[in-house]
């Protein structure tokens, strides 16, 4: 698992380079993001990072109430999506998680 996030993320950097004037910069984008802690009324909040082909890197203790649900919305660009944790890509000793964003959902992040 922490060798996944380690490979990861170096690779995620290499690849976040945006091409100059290319139509969609969401690769370099901050994201916000909630988890809802599942009673209807609780969530977390904070940030992350977009770092390419729907996927999100944020910190484990954002996504960490009520691990049986990975649900996670993420704010992307103006617009709330829905998205989910990635299964086993979830370290609370790096406090490094890893979300996706389903592609039907980044297709509306990239409308004009």
């Amino acid at each position: 698992m922490r060798l996944f996030l380690i490979l990861f993320l170096i690779n995620a950097t290499a690849w976040a380079e945006t091409p100059s004037g290319s139509p969609f910069a969401l690769r370099q984008m901050g994201v916000r993001i909630e988890k809802p802690a599942g009673d209807g009324v609780h969530f977390s909040q904070g940030s992350g990072v977009f770092v390419g082909e729907g996927m999100v890197l944020t910190a484990a203790h954002v996504v960490r109430p009520d691990p049986a649900r990975r649900q996670v919305i993420v704010l992307l660009g103006g617009w709330r999506l829905d998205a989910a944790l990635v299964d086993g890509a979830q370290d609370d000793d790096l406090d490094l998680a890893l979300i996706q964003i389903p592609p039907q959902a980044m297709s509306i992040a990239h409308q004009p």
